[in-house]
């Protein structure tokens, strides 16, 4: 059932009846063509779609096949292919491959004949449709990568959309310019076949191999597209300074109209000569941003100059006009002779009411000439929390046939309810119409919303149609159980039907539901019927009704109805569980069985005299095995019941297990799905690539040597996906120990044996104290930096880590408190970046304050609505028993900011810092299945068949990457296999 068709039977047998002429034997061939509506959709003008169609013989004897030929109006979009004579044997089938090539827009339909020897079926009619449209695919304007470094490189993603509603076929035509030689694509592919909606970040890599700007132009191609090509710019700077402004971004987030925010850059001279300044700039052509004060250690509150070391703190202000986002700059104009334009980037949103409309655009699909179809556009406030509430205080449409019901003004806060919006479609001519509504509001940067009305419209005659079952009741459904019931509405005419809009009639039950995936607007041919499933949600107690409603092509009689009745009960007698799902089920696999028990817990026996389906299925889709009727059953036993479901065709389908008995009548809900698609694909997304911070915490008590070590064996692997894909991250380490050390132990290496107290390590800058995706030698630098030395007694992680990311230390090239030159971890931590703390540890923490106040810093740290953007992650003694301690504190802080806990006591470090590494670059390697697969497996990246690098773990029904070969990015991950029949 479900949305299917009925099947066309060519060449019955005689033992249908006697026939008339007893000349020649009528053959016993049962010829059925699949699909009878051969459906392209919408299609990029200019390129090909391919459809099959299945011509099968379902009867005993061969079926000859005369040919195929156009049928009348048929049009030069679609291609059949030439079809020899040949013969069909019982049992057999044969495909042919249908082709679609549209070279306009609009609507295309045409009917392909097939001839065969049955003299009372020689012609077999098959409708073809599709509808050619433009593709829309919106790229970048450009990527502009900043200042980089001398000798290292650069990656960033230019996006792309497809906002249209057709597949896009985007080619790349190549990087030109003078500088075209620095920039290039990251990945090999040239071209990425776009679906409606999907997003693809192509990412370019800058190499900064010379000093001063670079420049040149990407270009893209989209496949019949009115304006096919797009040029994105490309600029870069290479650069070479000891001169530092942290953070290189200040983003201040949504501020409301007319309040302020503030945040601070600081900037610091590495290196060994005075810089002079001409005094620090805003660029902001909105006047959003300025300069609140400028402060130096000197106390001076100008910046002119900077001595080697020395630092300056500048504090910015936003204070937003009206809705909407800024940019701007702060500019460090100086005499460095490589950094002479040191610049800050300034972002900010101001506050207030949003309008977000959904969907947008929104298509009523095809309806008939004079028929009147309704949608909804649900609207909503976007806006930030505290940006008050947004008043859609108008609505207008243009375009012929289009109209809107407006009620008034409405009023939203955030986190509201969307509120319905109803547009009407009349069609009053053929072809396809397209208007615009338009939202006014208080939304301060877009006070008129505009949403895209589209329609297609076709002259046909009244529709003639019946629904089986004309009416749904659903009977006995216990309390609290969901139900659901089909109905399809067949086509009797000799002309298509169109129904759309299913809907409830006013006064409807509120506990009666459509299913999300109910059609909007379908096509029907002549003997074919739409299925639409209605669910009812046993909420409360008695007697609930209403109406199905649907539009007709049929101008007499536009609006179609099924009465709807359900009746909800909560006796002594019940069914365990009280519904069952079978959930997708496969055409080609056995019938499933369910098994539930019928209880009874009422004051004597009961007596089940009878037991049956309700309608709206196909004979044979549900099957049910019980005692023999009629059969009683004692105060307090039970009867095992089963139910079967063998699906006859592609859809939903559903029914009642209705018993009559001497107390009181009960039904089992009953529902499950079937498909004739025996692959199934799981998809997946990659990550998105972000720039990521992670500060390893090592123990460096004298137990520890040996985890030091393996620590430092994999420091390769912990950073070879990050250092495959150019990801931007910043890699520190400290150690737990706050203090000083002192006693028997050996003095710990980096100059402040043991006691970093959140200073980097090695605090004596005898190496980089932080390693990069931009160091050649990083990995070798990291396995160096985490061998801290052993030699503390007192573990203190959880304040060390906080340490290290606040102020002084944070924020400062040197630590004000200190001897030791150039120690503060200025530079590190960057608030746009990611954060993971990795602290490692065979004995539990030791700090004075309690875990929630760590967990609260954590939490709060980047800010409102990016607490996911931090984690902890610890590798203590969980689970270890006398080989270290559990870790309590540690593991506490972990589980509170989501992240990872693993065993110290491991016996394969390599796979321990493989999940952490996931964890922290945000990446993934391991992909669950959503169902048992049978046989084969076949693993897509980004549309590319991959078949190395990956396998499948059946403990955990999972296809897993190995590490070096990690989907990038941002990349699409398919997998298919046939589910395995349950």
């Amino acid at each position: 059932m479900g949305g299917r068709f009925r099947r066309l039977l060519v060449c019955l047998a005689a033992a249908l009846g006697g026939c008339a002429d007893d000349r020649f034997v009528q053959a016993r061939g049962a010829l059925e063509v699949e699909p009878e509506l051969v459906s392209f959709g919408r299609v990029a003008i200019g390129t090909e779609e391919v459809r099959t169609l299945v011509l099968r013989n379902r009867g005993r004897t061969a079926v000859s096949i005369l040919g195929v030929e156009n049928g009348p109006g048929f049009s030069d979009a679609f291609r059949i292919p030439s079809l020899a004579e040949q013969s069909i044997r019982g049992g057999r089938s044969i495909e042919l491959g249908i082709r679609f090539r549209p070279e306009e827009i609009g609507a295309y339909h045409g009917k392909l004949i097939v001839l065969t020897d049955d003299e009372r079926k020689p012609r077999i009619e098959v409708s073809m449709a599709g509808y050619g449209d433009r593709p829309s695919v919106v790229c970048g304007a450009g990527l502009a990568f900043g200042k980089v470094p001398l000798n290292t490189e650069k990656t960033l993603a230019l996006t792309c959309v497809n906002g249209g509603k057709v597949r896009a076929q985007l080619r790349s035509l190549g990087i030109s310019g003078d500088d075209a030689h620095l920039f290039s694509l990251v990945d090999t592919k040239e071209s990425w076949t776009l679906s409606p909606g999907e997003v693809v970040d192509i990412r370019v890599r800058f190499a900064a191999l010379r000093l001063g700007t670079a420049r040149a132009v990407f270009a893209l191609h989209v496949d019949g597209m009115e304006d096919p090509k797009h040029e994105a710019e490309l600029s870069g700077e290479g650069y070479a300074t000891s001169l530092v402004a942290a953070p290189n971004c200040l983003h201040f987030g949504a501020v409301n109209v007319g309040q302020s925010a503030r945040g601070r850059v600081i900037v610091a001279n590495g290196g060994s000569r005075t810089v002079h300044f001409q005094g620090p700039s805003i660029v902001d052509a909105s006047g959003v941003f300025a300069i609140a004060s400028v402060r130096k250690g000197s106390g001076a509150d100008v910046l002119e100059e900077l001595a080697p070391q020395e630092q300056a703190e500048i504090e910015v202000v936003f204070s937003p006009k009206a809705t909407g986002r800024y940019n701007g700059a702060l500019l460090l104009r100086n005499d460095d002779p490589v950094a002479s334009h040191l610049e800050v980037c300034l972002t900010g949103t101001g506050g207030g009411a949003d309008i977000a409309a959904e969907p947008n655009p929104l298509d009523f699909g095809t309806v008939a000439v004079g028929m009147e179809v309704s949608r909804r556009v649900m609207v909503r406030n976007a806006g930030t929390l505290d940006g008050g509430p947004l008043r859609v205080h108008g609505a207008s449409v243009s375009g012929d046939g289009f109209s809107v019901q407006w009620a008034g003004e409405i009023s939203l806060e955030p986190g509201d309810p969307p509120v319905p919006v109803e547009v009407r479609f009349v069609a009053t001519e053929e072809g396809q119409a397209m208007g615009t509504l338009l939202l006014e509001s208080n939304d301060g940067d877009e006070p008129v919303l505009p949403v895209i009305l589209v329609g297609n419209a076709r002259i046909l005659e009244p529709c003639e149609w019946e629904a089986t079952p004309p009416s749904l009741f659903f009977a006995s459904v216990p309390l609290g159980a969901r139900a659901a019931l089909v109905t399809t509405l067949w086509n009797r005419g000799d002309d298509e039907c169109v129904f759309a809009s299913p809907r409830f009639s006013a006064g409807t039950s509120s506990s009666f539901s459509l299913p999300d995936d109910t059609f909007t607007a379908i096509s029907v041919p002549p003997g074919g019927g739409v299925s639409i499933a209605v669910e009812f949600e046993a909420a409360r107690l008695g007697p609930a009704s209403g109406s199905l409603l649907f539009d007709v092509s049929n101008p007499a009689a536009p609006v179609g109805e099924v009465p709807l009745r359900a009746d909800v009960v909560d006796g002594c007698l019940s069914f365990e569980p009280p519904t069952v799902d079978f959930g997708v089920r496969r055409l080609a696999c056995p019938p499933a069985t369910r098994r539930v028990s019928l209880v009874n817990r009422c004051p004597g026996p009961v007596t089940v005299s009878g037991a049956s389906f309700s309608a709206g299925h196909d004979t044979g889709e549900f099957g049910m095995s019980l005692p023999s009727l009629p059969f009683a059953i004692p105060r307090y036993g039970s009867v095992p019941v089963e139910v079967h479901y063998d699906p006859q065709g592609d859809g939903f389908d559903a029914t009642l297990l209705e018993l009559t008995t001497s107390f009181e009548p009960l039904s089992l809900p009953i529902q499950g799905r079937g498909t004739s698609e025996n692959e199934k694909t799981d998809v997946f997304r990659q990550k998105d690539r972000m720039p990521v911070d992670i500060l390893f915490v090592i123990d460096n008590s004298g137990s520890m040597t040996d985890k030091q070590l393996a620590v430092a064996n994999g420091c390769q692997t912990f950073m070879s996906y990050a250092l495959q894909q150019s990801i931007d991250f910043h890699i520190g380490v400290t150690t737990t120990g706050v203090v000083r050390s002192a006693g028997a132990w050996p003095d710990c290496p980096g100059g402040a044996l043991g006691g970093e107290a959140g200073r980097l390590f090695p605090v004596d800058n005898q190496r980089p104290r932080w390693v990069t995706n931009a160091m050649p030698d990083a990995a070798a630098v990291f396995a160096a930096n985490v061998q801290v030395g052993t030699c503390h007694w007192l573990e203190q992680g959880l304040e060390a880590a906080y340490r290290a990311l606040t102020s002084p230390l944070v924020d400062s090239l040197d630590h004000p408190g200190t001897s030791m030159p150039n120690d503060g971890n200025l530079g590190f931590y960057r608030p746009e970046a990611r954060l993971s703390v990795v602290i490692i540890s065979d004995e539990d923490d030791q700090s004075d304050r309690p875990t929630s106040f760590y967990a609260s810093f954590f939490q709060g740290l980047k800010g409102p609505g990016r607490e996911e953007d931090v984690s902890v992650n610890v590798v203590v003694g969980k689970d270890c028993g006398l080989m270290a301690e559990e870790g309590t504190r540690y593991q506490e802080v972990a589980e509170a900011t989501g992240g990872m806990i693993e065993p110290i006591c491991t016996d394969d470090w390599g796979e321990a810092l493989g999940r952490l590494a996931e964890q922290s670059f945000g990446y993934t390697l391991t992909f669950p299945l959503s169902e048992v697969p049978e046989g084969e497996v076949k693993v897509r990246v980004d549309g590319n068949s991959v078949t190395t690098g990956w396998s499948y773990d059946p403990l955990r029904n999972a296809v897993i990457f190995d590490e070096d070969h990690a989907p990038a990015p941002g990349a699409w991950i398919e997998v298919t296999y046939v589910p395995a029949c349950q």
